[in-house]
């Protein structure tokens, strides 16, 4: 896989990311009545502060790590190796202010149920995605000389869409509760 390729894979990877957090904040921010902006309480400030700069931290460290492991060994590809190391603080931020109360204000009473569907039909994608590379190359579209390849990104967007749908329903459950 060439570079020019490789560039047009982190391009599509970041616009759907950035139109799936725009379209997610949009929904946030947008209400029929009122001022249209989330209300959060002191709590849920308190708490995504906190787990925002844990999550932070934790990039931070992950980030010191890899640059110990990899003056040694090259275990990814660049892209690769950046989208885990800033994919593990995103999903515990999200997983700490989901868990904590904080993920959604509290003039919102639920998460949409349209926004679940979403998710999974995401999810759905990067698996056909996903397996049309898998396919197409083998295992060496994942690992190749024992190194992760960029294909993998694929799965674990995958694995990234069902895990925030699965998140969700727990919270919407909880809730109900």
């Amino acid at each position: 896989m060439g570079v020019f390729e490789k560039l047009i894979i982190l391009l599509l990877i970041f616009g759907i990311l950035f139109y799936l957090a725009i379209y997610k904040f949009h929904n946030l921010y947008s209400e029929k009545e009122g001022s249209g902006k989330p209300k959060f309480d002191e709590y849920q400030k308190n708490i995504r502060y906190k787990y925002g700069y844990y999550s932070f931290f934790v990039l931070l460290v992950l980030m010191f790590i890899d640059s110990f492991v990899s003056s040694e060994v090259v275990w990814a590809e660049p892209m690769v190796k950046w989208f885990i190391l800033i994919l593990v603080p995103m999903l515990y931020l999200t997983t700490m202010t989901a868990l904590k109360g904080a993920y959604i204000p509290f003039n919102k009473e639920k998460i949409s149920f349209k926004t679940n569907i979403i998710n999974l039909l995401l999810a759905v994608l990067w698996l056909f995605m996903g397996m049309m590379q898998y396919k197409r190359y083998g295992i060496e579209a994942l690992i190749k000389n024992g190194i992760l390849q960029t294909n993998l990104i694929y799965f674990v967007n995958f694995f990234i869409f069902i895990y925030i749908a699965m998140l969700t329903f727990y919270i919407q459950r909880k809730n109900k509760e």
